[in-house]
C-alpha cells in the first residue's frame, strides 16, 4: 500500500485550501495550523520551528507510512518538521516541497511583508494569493490580516537550515513562479535522492491549471515509495 499524503497549507491558507487537489488525490489529508480555518480560536505563530511543533504533535499517533506535501510556506514547515519526526520513529517516508525556495538561502527583505501597512500588505499578497475574495470583503478581511502578517513573518524570519535527512525529495515548481529558477536548492536537504518537475502556471500551478499533471506526478511518486 503507497503512503497516504498530508498536506501544509500555504501563507493564510487552511485545510481547505487542499480542496481542489484533494479531488484528484484521494486520500490526501490536509493539517491545519493553529489560528486558522478549524482552529480559528487557537492562538496564532509566528515561526517555522512553532508551526514545525505543532505539525510533530498532529502527526504523533499516526503510524501507517506518510509523506508531507507542502506548499510555499507549507514547503518550509514540512522541512523544519521532518527531521523532528524522523527522530521520533514517525513513518515519513518522503517530501513533496512545492512552490518556494528553502528560507535559509533566501536575501533578507528590505521591508519584511508582515511589517508593512494594511494597504500595502494586500497589494503584497494579492500577488501571491490563490483566493483573495476574503480579501475584498470588511470583515472578512480583518479576520485574514493577522493570520496573513503570522503567517509571513514565520515565513520571513531567518533561520538556520535543518540537519538533512536521508529521504526521497520531489520539488514542484511552476514555470512563471518567481521561486521556480531557485527550486533545486532544496537539494540540499536530502542525502536520499532529489527530483525537480516544473508545470506551466505560476505560484499556484498545483492547485490551477496544472492540478491534474501535478497529482499524476504526486501519484507516480508516491507508487515508487
Amino acid at each position: 500500500m503507497s503512503p497516504a499524503i498530508v498536506a501544509l497549507p500555504f501563507a493564510g491558507g487552511t485545510s481547505w485550501s487542499y480542496r481542489p487537489l484533494e479531488a484528484v488525490l484521494p486520500g490526501l489529508t490536509a493539517l491545519e495550523y493553529p489560528g486558522h480555518g478549524r482552529r480559528l480560536r487557537e492562538p496564532l505563530r509566528t515561526s517555522l520551528h512553532e508551526l514545525a511543533e505543532d505539525v510533530v504533535t498532529q502527526l504523533r499517533d499516526r503510524h501507517a507510512p506518510f509523506v508531507l506535501l507542502g506548499h510555499s510556506l507549507g514547503a518550509q514547515v514540512s522541512a523544519f518538521a521532518a527531521h523532528v519526526l524522523l527522530g521520533q520513529g514517525r513513518p515519513l517516508r518522503g517530501l513533496i516541497l512545492s512552490g518556494s525556495l528553502p528560507i535559509w538561502r533566501r536575501e533578507l527583505e528590505e521591508e519584511p511583508t508582515h511589517l508593512l501597512d494594511d494597504v500595502r500588505l494586500l497589494e503584497s499578497v494579492r500577488d501571491h494569493q490563490w483566493n483573495t475574495e476574503a480579501l475584498d470583503d470588511l470583515e472578512l478581511r480583518e479576520l485574514v490580516l493577522p493570520i496573513l502578517r503570522a503567517d509571513y513573518e514565520a515565513a520571513s524570519v531567518p533561520v538556520d537550515p535543518p540537519p538533512a535527512v536521508d529521504l526521497p525529495v520531489l520539488a514542484l515548481g511552476g514555470e512563471d513562479d518567481q521561486h521556480v529558477e531557485r527550486m533545486g536548492e532544496w537539494r540540499g536537504l536530502t542525502t536520499g535522492s532529489f527530483a525537480l518537475d516544473t508545470f506551466p502556471g505560476g505560484h499556484f500551478f498545483l492547485l490551477d491549471e496544472s492540478r491534474d499533471a501535478v497529482s499524476a506526478r504526486v501519484r507516480e511518486y508516491v507508487a515508487a515509495l
